[in-house]
Protein backbone atom coordinates (compact mmCIF):
# COMPACT_ATOMS: atom_id res chain seq x y z
CA UNK A 1 0.00 0.00 0.00
CA UNK A 2 2.87 2.34 0.74
CA UNK A 3 3.87 2.28 -2.93
CA UNK A 4 0.36 3.33 -4.02
CA UNK A 5 0.21 6.26 -1.61
CA UNK A 6 3.78 7.31 -2.44
CA UNK A 7 2.93 7.44 -6.12
CA UNK A 8 -0.02 9.73 -5.38
CA UNK A 9 2.24 12.08 -3.47
CA UNK A 10 4.57 12.27 -6.44
CA UNK A 11 1.68 12.92 -8.83
CA UNK A 12 0.32 15.73 -6.65
CA UNK A 13 3.81 17.24 -6.29
CA UNK A 14 4.22 17.05 -10.08
CA UNK A 15 1.08 19.19 -10.43
CA UNK A 16 2.44 21.67 -7.89
CA UNK A 17 5.83 21.90 -9.59
CA UNK A 18 4.07 22.36 -12.94
CA UNK A 19 2.34 25.36 -11.35
CA UNK A 20 5.67 26.78 -10.12
CA UNK A 21 5.43 25.67 -6.49
CA UNK A 22 8.63 25.67 -4.44
CA UNK A 23 9.33 22.12 -3.26
CA UNK A 24 8.62 21.44 0.43
CA UNK A 25 9.35 18.18 2.22
CA UNK A 26 6.22 16.44 3.48
CA UNK A 27 4.67 12.99 3.26
CA UNK A 28 1.17 14.11 4.27
CA UNK A 29 -1.05 13.81 1.20
CA UNK A 30 -3.72 16.06 2.73
CA UNK A 31 -1.12 18.78 3.25
CA UNK A 32 0.13 18.38 -0.32
CA UNK A 33 -3.47 18.50 -1.58
CA UNK A 34 -4.03 21.67 0.43
CA UNK A 35 -1.18 23.26 -1.55
CA UNK A 36 -2.85 22.05 -4.77
CA UNK A 37 -6.10 23.71 -3.70
CA UNK A 38 -4.18 26.96 -3.43
CA UNK A 39 -3.71 26.78 -7.20
CA UNK A 40 -7.01 25.11 -8.09
CA UNK A 41 -9.76 24.69 -5.50
CA UNK A 42 -11.43 22.01 -7.62
CA UNK A 43 -8.90 19.56 -6.11
CA UNK A 44 -10.77 19.83 -2.80
CA UNK A 45 -12.96 16.82 -3.58
CA UNK A 46 -9.86 14.57 -3.36
CA UNK A 47 -9.40 15.06 0.41
CA UNK A 48 -11.19 11.80 1.36
CA UNK A 49 -8.88 9.81 -0.91
CA UNK A 50 -5.77 11.54 0.46
CA UNK A 51 -6.85 10.97 4.05
CA UNK A 52 -7.44 7.28 3.34
CA UNK A 53 -4.02 6.89 1.72
CA UNK A 54 -2.34 8.85 4.54
CA UNK A 55 -3.17 5.95 6.85
CA UNK A 56 -1.05 3.64 4.71
CA UNK A 57 1.82 6.12 4.47
CA UNK A 58 2.03 6.27 8.25
CA UNK A 59 1.85 2.49 8.62
CA UNK A 60 4.44 1.93 5.91
CA UNK A 61 6.85 4.57 7.15
CA UNK A 62 6.35 4.20 10.90
CA UNK A 63 5.02 0.68 11.54
CA UNK A 64 5.70 0.80 15.30
CA UNK A 65 3.51 3.87 15.79
CA UNK A 66 0.24 2.16 14.95
CA UNK A 67 -1.20 -1.17 16.00
CA UNK A 68 -0.57 -3.72 13.28
CA UNK A 69 -3.64 -4.59 11.27
CA UNK A 70 -3.55 -6.80 8.25
CA UNK A 71 -4.79 -5.16 5.11
CA UNK A 72 -7.52 -7.15 3.49
CA UNK A 73 -8.54 -7.42 -0.14
CA UNK A 74 -11.32 -4.81 0.25
CA UNK A 75 -8.90 -2.35 1.89
CA UNK A 76 -6.39 -2.83 -0.90
CA UNK A 77 -9.06 -2.32 -3.56
CA UNK A 78 -10.30 0.85 -1.85
CA UNK A 79 -6.76 2.27 -1.65
CA UNK A 80 -6.02 1.47 -5.29
CA UNK A 81 -9.28 3.09 -6.41
CA UNK A 82 -8.45 6.19 -4.35
CA UNK A 83 -5.00 6.39 -5.90
CA UNK A 84 -6.39 5.95 -9.41
CA UNK A 85 -8.93 8.73 -8.83
CA UNK A 86 -6.18 11.11 -7.69
CA UNK A 87 -3.89 10.19 -10.59
CA UNK A 88 -6.64 10.56 -13.18
CA UNK A 89 -7.74 13.96 -11.86
CA UNK A 90 -4.21 15.38 -11.64
CA UNK A 91 -3.21 14.22 -15.10
CA UNK A 92 -6.41 15.70 -16.52
CA UNK A 93 -5.59 19.05 -14.91
CA UNK A 94 -1.95 19.28 -15.97
CA UNK A 95 -2.95 19.46 -19.65
CA UNK A 96 0.37 18.34 -21.04
CA UNK A 97 0.72 18.66 -24.82
CA UNK A 98 0.33 15.32 -26.55
CA UNK A 99 2.81 13.91 -29.04
CA UNK A 100 0.17 14.40 -31.75
CA UNK A 101 0.36 18.19 -31.43
CA UNK A 102 3.98 18.54 -32.59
Amino acid sequence: MFHVSGKCGKILVAFLLWKGWELKKTHDLSEILDFCCGYDDSFEHLFPQCELLNEYITEGRYPGDLPFESTGKDDAKEAIEAAEKIEEYVLKNINLPSDNKK
